[in-house]
């Protein structure tokens, strides 16, 4: 198999293999989301390369779980973690030489993605029913309500993951245009970026004004003026377009009273905010007060129905793996980012998981599993760099008899 069909592959799959049936959240078709990532990630690793690095890391990373598993207070375990840090581990191995490969599959994935989210907007009743049949996750209920709020969260099952993933294929769509001058890709981005908007979430508006703002500047840069008079409109009809949802509000105190309430949602609301996550009475408030009483004492692959993990991945690899497993797996993701990426779109990726791992463990979830590595792979294939700037490349192993 070519780089190019194992990305499309990688795309497609990851993307929108399903995840229920019937508009139940099936936990078979979550297995076999990680069985088919770990799959892939394995033949990537034997035909492309995986780096040595990286493999001793991910050894180290299941080493550390078993370890704690081993000497942890509690009794419960989950063998279905192995499978899911192997899978991440996994990933973070792939080691794959610049080539631009993929521009087609990311405009067929491109055209999908737009296409459900705009039937999603408009209500389109198959389009509803697709994604609510194939495509429920987390638990019963939640796409549903999503859909009836008409959110574009695609295959993802909720407003903030699917603004993580709308975001990623913005930038992907946007560099392409960047680097190509390819128009039906900056079309393709800009549509992202507006999806990302109708999320209507603090995460989606926080990723869709990056966009915009990555946007302003490269026409700014290339027509000054109509980039200038472009903003001005834009910021007399805001408030139009602002009283249109909320005719209570009017004028410029629009604006302010938006802005108000994104930063007390975000920041300091109990119900919305991170306060409803890591504050007292919040879902993490028993996770963070055990890691402050023992923090190390962690409980590896086990579990307990009242620790709930999912909603913040530092917390999770912390009582999981004390301070090692968070360093394992956040510097593996940085060694992983900096082999293939300018210093400049390492950071950029890094920052963008790191905010979503404040809400959710992205990292552990299926998608991520195969559509991280085929960004990766693809913004690196764009920028091939010279030789006097690899990153952290190290040394490679190369698994198969075929040219890597």
């Amino acid at each position: 198999m070519s780089k190019g069909y194992y990305l499309a592959l990688m795309l497609l799959v990851g993307a929108y293999l399903p995840s229920s049936l019937h508009g139940t959240t099936s936990y078979a078709m979550i297995a076999l989301g990680y069985a088919c990532a770990l799959c892939l990630l394995c033949y990537g690793a034997w035909k492309f390369g995986a780096s040595e690095v990286a493999v001793v890391c991910g050894l180290l990373i299941l080493t550390t779980l078993a370890a704690c598993t081993l000497f942890g207070s509690l009794t419960t375990i989950r063998l279905e973690k192995v499978g899911i840090f192997g899978t991440m581990a996994m990933m973070l191995c792939l080691r794959f030489r610049g080539e631009r490969v993929g521009s087609n599959a990311l405009l067929i994935v491109s055209t999908i993605n737009i296409a459900i989210g705009i039937g999603i907007i408009a209500g389109i009743e198959p389009v509803v029913l697709w994604v609510e049949r194939f495509y429920s996750a987390f638990f019963d209920g939640l796409v549903p309500s999503m859909l009836d709020l008409h959110k574009p969260v695609l295959s993802y099952g909720t407003h903030s993951i699917a603004a993580f993933f709308l975001y990623m294929f913005y930038w992907l769509n946007f560099r392409t245009f960047q680097v190509t001058g390819r128009r039906l890709n900056l079309a393709c981005a800009i549509v992202h970026a507006l999806l990302c908007a109708a999320l209507l979430s603090h995460a989606s508006f926080g990723f869709a004004a990056l966009a915009f703002s990555e946007m302003g500047w490269h026409a700014l840069s290339r027509s000054r003026y109509v980039t200038i008079a472009s903003v001005l409109a834009l910021a007399a009809l805001m408030p139009v377009v602002i009283r249109a949802f909320d005719p209570k509000t009017s004028g410029w105190n629009a604006i302010q009273d938006v802005a108000k309430d994104y930063v007390v949602y975000t920041w300091v609301d109990k119900e919305g905010g991170l306060l409803a996550r890591y504050g007292a009475g919040g879902d993490l408030a028993e996770p963070v007060a055990y890691i402050a009483n023992h923090p190390l004492r962690p409980i590896g692959l086990s579990s307990s129905e009242k620790y709930v993990l999912v909603d913040s991945g530092p917390v999770e690899y912390m009582m999981r793996g004390s301070l090692l497993l968070v360093i394992l797996i956040y510097g593996g993701l940085w060694y992983f980012l900096r082999a293939h990426l300018q210093l400049w779109d390492a950071l950029r990726m890094m920052l963008c998981v790191l905010v979503m791992e404040t809400g959710f463990s992205v990292l552990l979830y299926q998608r991520t599993a195969l559509l991280l590595p085929a960004f990766v792979l693809y913004l690196s294939g764009l920028d091939v760099r010279s030789s006097s700037d690899k990153g952290l490349g190290g040394k490679k192993w190369n698994l198969s008899h075929a040219p890597a």
